[in-house]
């Protein structure tokens, strides 16, 4: 009953008193400048941040409140009966069980036949001890070893039985931790609990198999407990800090969304979302590239139709007909690059380029017809499209190409721009020892 009420407490208790006093603190301006606490909207990350430290106050007042009940609540052992120490020798026994016996004897009116009972247990239990085996058996497990005394005789007898019955708590507590990691949400909380629990195991097995004059720092803390009583003390510590951990842990440490599979799911269909996002506008933004330059756009005098191609109605590039742009804009981009090269370097290249413009610079110029993405104008005005007229010294003059970009430094390398580049250099056909 104990047990379910103090797990009704755990699961109740602290959610109840962190809300309230978390109001408390907020209604409280008086309190703020000694708390920091600004007073925050419920479901912001300010306001679980306060409920975190709120609750994880809460919880561990709860736990040490329960340690101390627990501590208090628990039985004297025969040591403390007697007023004498756990590590006392058998003539400081006797001499106790004397003042024992003078204090508490049923003969005495005060005592009666009331306290007769347990001067009796107490009779019993000196006689008991009075058996170095017997104390050996009693300082680790408690009073049960005295019913064993009828098939145990030797230390190892009491040992080995009073191992086998405290195996029966571990194996119940490793079930449970067990069970309780398959039916919750896996977290790391779930390994710290494994981690205690050895660790409880390994500090138990210490206690029961260390020889008796050795000291401990629990003996350190509560000199007259014996053995046994240890042992209790860090199941009940066990349990506390466990139920803790599982309680505290998820508000201080932000674990539950980033390991939560729903999360997980939910995070993965918007990373995919934003790919796919980021996939089609790419693919619009390159078709939208390649329909501007497939087909010219409709004349004035042509009347539209609902099937010509526009930005917002937008007609995929075929395959082919897109490897056949990509053909025809090759070379363009070519000369691109290389007059990028050629601007970006100094030395030979770099003179044969100004030559060459200056050369171009002075050579007249007509107007050429522009290409049908190029904006029409009127006059020889800046922007137009002109190409060099060959000049009679020219070694090889080119003919009028169909297209190509203008001879400005801004805008491309011309043929007829390239020859006398390539001459400066040294070097015939565009592009290739460039």
């Amino acid at each position: 009953m104990d047990s379910l009420l103090s797990l009704g407490g755990w699961s109740i208790i602290p959610d109840l008193v962190t809300k309230h006093l978390l109001d408390f603190l907020y209604r409280k301006p008086l309190l703020s400048p000694y708390f920091r606490l600004t007073p925050a909207a419920p479901g912001t990350p300010q306001y679980r941040k306060h409920y975190g430290y709120t609750f994880a106050f809460v919880v561990l007042g709860y736990l040490l409140y329960n340690m101390v009940q627990s501590a208090r609540a628990m039985e004297p052992n025969f040591y403390q009966i007697l007023g004498a120490s756990p590590n006392a020798d058998e003539t400081e026994l006797k001499l106790a069980f004397r003042q024992f016996v003078k204090r508490n004897h049923p003969d005495r009116p005060e005592i009666g036949k009331n306290g007769e009972e347990r001067f009796m247990m107490v009779r019993d239990a000196f006689e008991a001890l009075k058996d170095p085996v017997v104390r050996f058996a009693y300082d680790r497990f408690g009073p049960v070893v005295l019913p064993w005394r009828k098939h145990c005789s030797t230390m190892r007898e009491f040992l080995h039985h009073g191992l086998m019955r405290s195996s029966i708590y571990h194996f119940v507590t490793g079930v449970f931790l067990l069970f309780w990691s398959a039916v919750s949400q896996r977290t790391p909380i779930s390994f710290w609990r494994y981690i205690l629990f050895f660790a409880l195991f390994a500090a138990e097995m210490a206690l029961i198999l260390s020889p008796p004059s050795n000291s401990t720092i629990l003996s350190f803390f509560f000199p007259y407990r014996s053995t046994h009583q240890h042992i209790l003390f860090l199941h009940q510590l066990f349990l506390f800090l466990s139920i803790a951990l599982t309680r505290v842990a998820p508000y201080l440490l932000p674990l539950d969304e980033e390991l939560n599979p729903s999360m997980q799911q939910a995070l993965l269909e918007r990373i995919q979302a934003v790919v796919a996002m980021a996939d089609r506008e790419t693919s619009v933004m390159l078709h939208a590239e390649l329909n501007s330059i497939n087909h010219p756009p409709p004349s004035s005098s042509k009347k539209i139709t609902v099937n010509d191609p526009c930005f917002a109605r937008m007609r995929p590039v075929s395959q082919q007909r897109t490897t056949e742009l990509v053909a025809q804009l090759a070379p363009e981009m070519e000369a691109l690059i290389i007059e990028s090269n050629i601007k970006q370097e100094s030395g030979p290249l770099r003179s044969a380029w100004d030559v060459a413009l200056k050369r171009v610079s002075s050579q007249p110029q007509l107007r050429r017809a522009n290409n049908f993405w190029e904006a029409t104008t009127g006059g020889d005005v800046a922007g137009s499209g002109y190409y060099v007229v060959p000049s009679a010294s020219s070694a090889r003059p080119s003919p009028i190409p169909p297209s190509f970009h203008d001879g400005s430094p801004e805008l491309g390398i011309d043929r007829d721009l390239a020859e006398p580049l390539a001459e400066g250099v040294g070097v015939k056909g565009r592009g290739k020892s460039l």
